[in-house]
């Protein structure tokens, strides 16, 4: 059983199945346990149309093609996840192979880090007996809103023109 719920960055809301359909490629009835997302949708689309991608364009997703033909492949980008959405939910989350670290922004409450491989459910936040860990990937995630940040105020597609609101807990913490 896992917490959180639609819209939660806990398991519960942002863990869900999928699925792919690729005949002769994609072998019937095969799993992984690798731990994929959405972003990961236009580089394997990309390289799937033999497409490049500009150099100068940051993306968050990776290539999952070796996943989905079956072989060995160790994933080479962590997951970033924010939202506004939720108040009885953390606001950023970074998932590498085996750990999630949980942002909530709010200095009442305690942020999370959890073994995924060990721990699916989120029940024993490790956030104080592995600090190097929840501090590397805080830095990681540190690195990518400031990414994300740039691209949502200055674009980094042609004829961009911003929309909504950026993560509100990140842009109380800029100069």
């Amino acid at each position: 059983e896992c917490q959180g719920r639609k819209r939660y960055l806990y398991n519960g809301g942002g863990c869900v199945p999928a699925f792919a359909f690729w005949p002769n490629v994609i072998q019937p009835g095969a799993t992984t346990e690798q731990p994929l997302c959405t972003l990961d949708y236009l580089p394997t689309i990309a390289s799937l149309l033999d497409f490049q991608i500009p150099d100068d364009r940051p993306l968050d997703g990776t290539d999952i093609r070796p996943v989905l033909k079956g072989e060995d492949w160790t994933r080479d980008k962590l997951i970033p996840f924010a939202s506004n959405m939720q108040r009885n939910s953390p606001s950023a989350s970074i998932i590498n192979e085996e750990h999630k670290l949980l942002l909530w922004f709010d200095p009442l409450k305690e942020d999370e880090l959890y073994d995924l491989q060990n721990d699916p459910g989120e029940t024993t936040n490790l956030i104080d007996q592995k600090p190097e860990l929840a501090e590397k990937l805080n830095q990681e995630l540190s690195d990518w809103f400031n990414s994300a940040h740039n691209s949502y105020e200055n674009g980094d597609y042609p004829g961009y023109e911003k929309q909504g609101v950026f993560l509100r807990e990140y842009e109380k913490d800029q100069p």
